[in-house]
């Protein structure tokens, strides 16, 4: 979860902090930099570069220099997959002879594919600095989920940790979000619960709304209905529901259209539910004009119907599901 190991002593000159992990690397690198900077005016010896600028190369003559107001300077590139050879050339060079008052701390998922630089530059970075990496085959998402929660000053059961993961999926980036949103619905302290997620979680509301459009591709009308209701019950408002049914039915059309002709255009969409929607969609293929123009009289509706926006609503459910 952190890289406090590495923060004690004198900072080395070289950090390569790697992974595909993009929540755990860019914490690991932050925490590095804001710890070798020292000093009051402390931005003056800070520079960010990203391996695509195209003054990138200058990061290593201002290496080179003495810092000005702190004992080092520090120096970060970013999106190291994006570097040229001309790049790397200059980071090995840089790993093998550093220069002791500066601080260069490499962040990204890898080095670019087959690119020869990658077991030279991490054997000398090993020497003169560190190597730190973050997998996600190696973390524990529900771990994660706790470990957030208490940063933020809550509690989450292990219960409810599974439930994050379950629905949005190991990304730690993602199940950050929804704790940090959690958190700050209880304002920083006390107990997240599996009703305050359901009642503040985007993306749990929109796995739900995923067992809708479920519902519709394989024409059950009373897992849609009661799907629908639980949403309804959980306070979420029609229009902001038909939305999402509007935005999950295009994603299922472009999925329904890679099928038949080529593409990833599903590839948007979770991977817990692709497969099975390629199953419903191949039994129940949807007629595109009929289900744009049901969603487009029911936008309407919403607006101006006497039934009211949740009988709108359903209507459109029942009448999707139809076919």
């Amino acid at each position: 979860m952190s890289v406090q190991g590495l923060l004690k002593g004198t900072p080395h000159p070289i950090y390569l902090v790697l992974g595909d992990e993009a929540l755990l690397v860019d914490r690991a690198a932050d925490q590095l930099a804001e710890w070798a900077l020292t000093g009051v005016q402390r931005s003056f010896d800070h520079a960010v570069f990203r391996a695509a600028d195209e003054n990138v190369l200058s990061l290593f003559s201002m290496a080179r220099t003495m810092p000005m107001l702190s004992p080092h300077r520090v120096l970060e590139l970013r999106n190291l997959n994006e570097a040229s050879v001309e790049l790397l050339d200059e980071l090995q060079a840089w790993c093998s002879t550093p220069h002791r008052g500066a601080v260069v701390i490499v962040r990204g998922r890898a080095f670019p594919p087959r690119s020869k630089h990658a077991r030279p530059i991490e054997t000398a970075a090993k020497k003169t600095g560190a190597v730190v990496r973050f997998k996600s085959r190696d973390q524990d998402p529900a771990a994660f989920a706790q470990y957030r929660a208490s940063e933020m000053g809550c509690t989450l059961g292990a219960s409810e940790a599974r439930q994050i993961v379950a629905t949005v999926g190991t990304d730690l980036g993602r199940i950050a979000r929804e704790i940090e949103k959690a958190a700050l619905y209880l304002g920083g302290e006390g107990t997240i619960t599996s009703e305050i997620l359901d009642q503040v979680c985007s993306l749990l509301a929109e796995a739900a709304v995923w067992d809708l459009t479920d519902a519709i591709v394989t024409r059950n009308a009373d897992q849609a209905l009661a799907t629908a209701h639980r949403l309804l019950e959980a306070r979420q408002p029609p229009h902001r529901l038909i939305f999402n049914v509007t935005w999950q039915m295009r994603q299922l059309l472009q999925l329904q259209d890679a099928m038949r002709h080529g593409g990833d255009a599903g590839a948007r969409m979770p991977g817990w539910k692709r497969k099975k929607l390629e199953r419903s969609l191949r039994s129940h293929p949807l007629d595109e004009a009929r289900v744009l123009s049901r969603i487009a009289r029911a936008n309407q509706d919403m607006n101006s119907h006497r039934a009211g926006d949740r009988r709108v609503f359903e209507a459109l459910l029942l009448d999707l599901v139809a076919g």
